[in-house]
């Protein structure tokens, strides 16, 4: 899966879910950058609607609050089917090119960047 790193040299980084040195290194250098970590929390598992409006919302406040390099941003979306993805950004390749994992390995992946602040852009029914 790509992790994330909005601020960080504007690309995702590569690595793997597993904790190897590769996949220690850009989490290391995005906690490095000593600016806290914002996880834009959007999608849902009920209805392709409320995943839809929820994606259009945290992407509003994403490509807006990305640019003013207070914080570093990253994004994950929960799936339908209950996988849960971390994009570079709300763009359709990007969203189409994050690997897709479960909720135990979603959480390890969430526990490995330790943010700050997570901002839910969910709606319930």
């Amino acid at each position: 899966w790509q992790l994330p790193l909005a601020s960080l040299s504007g690309q995702g980084t590569q690595r793997s879910a597993m904790g190897s040195s590769q996949t220690k290194a850009p989490i290391e250098a995005l906690q490095q950058s000593g600016k806290p970590i914002v996880l834009h929390l959007c999608g849902s598992r009920v209805s392709e609607y409320y995943e839809g409006v929820s994606a259009y919302y945290a992407s509003q406040c994403f490509e807006t609050v990305v640019t003013h390099g207070t914080y570093e941003h990253c994004i994950a979306m929960v799936h339908m089917d209950g996988t849960w993805s971390f994009p570079t950004d709300f763009s359709d390749d990007a969203k189409k090119a994050a690997e897709r994992m479960s909720l135990p390995e979603a959480m390890q992946v969430i526990k490995e960047l330790a943010p700050a602040v997570v901002v839910p852009h969910m709606f319930c029914l």
